[in-house]
């Protein structure tokens, strides 16, 4: 089963509106004058900043009155991983909002002066529910002197759009990055309580060779500590209630400071190069006969911009790859077919 996007941290920006909930440009739909004609994918923030993106939502794209110069231009974009749906930017971007608006600051995506889709800057701490389908930028942390790698969430499907693809293909900026599958998934029991033995296979599918984080090459609690691997069994057979491992039971720390990250945890990954891996997720307390959704996660983010190893372009860039930033989830389908519990 293929991965989708994950919450976490990282997620979408250069996807299609979705209908029902907010509105979408024609194909014919084009930008205002202070953007039409502009070349390349650019993101642009409105003219008026009062107007919230629970606002916005509800008119027309094409009413969206935009500022005369994008956020985000086109020529400041060094790369888009379309896997982990993060933008590489070639110098750091100042934080976009003069103050944090609770209903979302609204931004909109063009490519070659056409409107695309409208997107929100989302506060962390707002209590509201950001709009449904619109892609977000909620990062909690932004640093004084920029942020040059800006992560973006949102529903896979609104990370199709076509028109921003192409135009970052033909301008060379466009990343495949990785492809996730979640393979077979077994919970047995195990010492104390249950556990979940899976197969996940990782596929480079960028140009550049990747560095990657490998469970075979690393202690699999600092896996888990990264918020990777089995996070949760959804019960779909009965109410609905999640089991999660304990995240107390026999985990280690991770090595303090962060820059000490081990690189010898990644592999190297040429392009169209992949790994198949089979690793146990411990500590589940109870798992009753069922059918169960079994979400799982796995990525690379580095609190932010990454941990000191992987901070900066010349430690995410080494002469022979980069290492690959970010964050997927996939689910599968697994049937308990006796109790396994305490």
């Amino acid at each position: 089963m293929r991965a989708g996007c994950g919450a976490g941290v990282l997620i979408g920006v250069f996807g299609a509106a979705l209908a029902g909930g907010w509105a979408m440009c024609s194909a014919a739909a084009e930008a205002p004058a202070e953007a039409e004609g502009r070349k390349g994918v650019c993101i642009y923030l409105l003219k008026e900043e009062k107007l919230s993106a629970l606002q916005a939502v509800k008119m027309p794209l094409a009413d969206l009155p935009l500022r005369g110069e994008p956020w985000i231009a086109a020529a400041s974009i060094e790369r888009y991983d379309a896997s982990a749906h993060l933008i590489y930017l070639k110098q750091p971007v100042a934080q976009a909002w003069e103050r944090i608006n609770l209903s979302g600051t609204p931004f909109v995506v063009t490519a070659d002066g056409e409107r695309c889709y409208m997107g929100t800057l989302w506060s962390v701490i707002s209590s509201f529910l950001p709009p449904r389908g619109v892609p977000l930028i909620d990062d909690p942390v932004w640093p004084k002197g920029g942020k040059g790698l800006v992560a973006l969430h949102g529903d896979a499907k609104v990370l199709s759009d076509e028109r921003v693809l192409r135009v970052l293909k033909r301008d060379g900026q466009f990343s495949a990055g990785i492809e996730f599958t979640l393979g077979n998934v077994v919970v047995v029991a195990e010492g104390a309580g249950a556990a979940v033995h899976y197969t996940y296979t990782v596929t480079n599918r960028d140009r550049d060779a990747l560095y990657l984080l490998d469970t075979d090459r690393m202690d699999y609690d600092y896996f888990r500590r990264m918020q990777n691997g089995i996070v949760a069994l959804l019960d779909l057979d009965g109410d609905g209630s999640v089991g999660r491992p304990n995240p107390l039971l026999g985990m280690k720390e991770l090595p303090l400071p962060h820059d000490k990250v081990d690189p010898n945890w990644f592999v190297r990954l040429a392009s169209g190069e992949g790994m198949t891996r089979t690793a146990t997720e411990p500590h589940f307390r109870r798992v009753p006969t069922g059918r169960y959704s079994c979400l799982f996660h796995y990525g690379f983010l580095g609190r932010a911009d990454g941990f000191g190893w992987a901070n900066g372009k010349a430690a995410r860039e080494p002469l022979d790859g980069r290492v690959w930033l970010g964050r997927l989830s996939a689910s599968r389908e697994v049937r308990v077919r006796g109790p396994v519990e305490f």
